[in-house]
């Protein structure tokens, strides 16, 4: 505020500086959110994969799916494969499942020691 005591109010460059300052402030948060968005959506993609990765290991090993790779039902976009990465023990094998999502991203390998088919 002006150093008169009849001034009521702030002079035009106050005003100026705290505008500046508050969309500085919001440029800061609106970075911050759109980097929080962009794991979000990462972690998200991730997660699914280990879901659906974890499901068709399952469906591998119970022997309710025999191939070696294909799509998922209800899940457009999404594939899977299969790969026996040879045993270290006799009756035992290690099988890897990749997913990979409709972008192209290979988002998850899991591996497990399962019974040999």
């Amino acid at each position: 505020m002006s150093g008169n005591k009849g001034d009521l109010g702030f002079t035009l460059v106050e005003v100026l500086a705290a505008l500046v300052l508050l969309g500085m402030g919001c440029a800061v948060l609106y970075a911050g959110y759109a980097q929080a968005n962009r794991w979000e959506e990462k972690t998200a993609r991730e997660v699914l994969g280990l879901i659906l990765a974890r499901m068709q290991l399952a469906a591998l090993e119970a022997g309710e799916e025999t191939g070696r790779g294909g799509d998922f039902p209800g899940m457009p976009g999404y594939r899977w494969q299969a790969e026996d990465r040879g045993g270290e023990e006799t009756g035992l094998f290690r099988l890897a499942v990749t997913v990979q999502d409709p972008k192209g991203h290979r988002t998850t390998v899991w591996t497990a020691i399962g019974r040999a088919p």
